[in-house]
């Protein structure tokens, strides 16, 4: 299994966080503790996931479990479409993944999206 880091110059710094394509091919980005995820982190992180996937969409796992924050124009950045055939984000809060969940629907896309706080769960909904 191949670790890409990411982070953007100007920013929290690099390796904000480490993306690979598991075994049964699921991307999974994961965020460094206590990362802010600003406007060129998501930019750079998403250009990172299109380049892993290639040709290959395949479904993504971003794991925000221990980010400190997610600025508006990172949240607009991760809104795009990328090489991700559907994502799953995971947060620690069922607060916070009930919010998110509302924000989603207002918000539409183009991929399915969805937040949980259970990773068995997160998993089993990207197969």
């Amino acid at each position: 299994m191949n670790k890409a880091k990411v982070g953007a110059a100007g920013s929290s710094g690099p390796g904000m966080c480490e993306l690979y394509v598991d075994e049964v091919g699921i991307a999974q980005l994961k965020w460094h503790s206590d990362v802010t995820v600003g406007t060129q982190d998501a930019e750079l992180a998403v250009r990172v996931v299109d380049e892993v996937c290639g040709a290959v969409e395949r479904p993504l796992l971003v794991d925000m479990t221990c980010t400190r924050g997610v600025s508006r124009g990172a949240r607009d950045v991760f809104g795009r479409s990328c090489q991700a055939s559907k994502a799953a984000l995971l947060v620690t809060s069922p607060v916070v993944e009930v919010i998110a969940n509302f924000v989603l629907a207002m918000n539409k896309s183009d991929r399915p999206r969805r937040f949980f706080t259970s990773r068995d769960e997160a998993m089993k909904w990207l197969r």
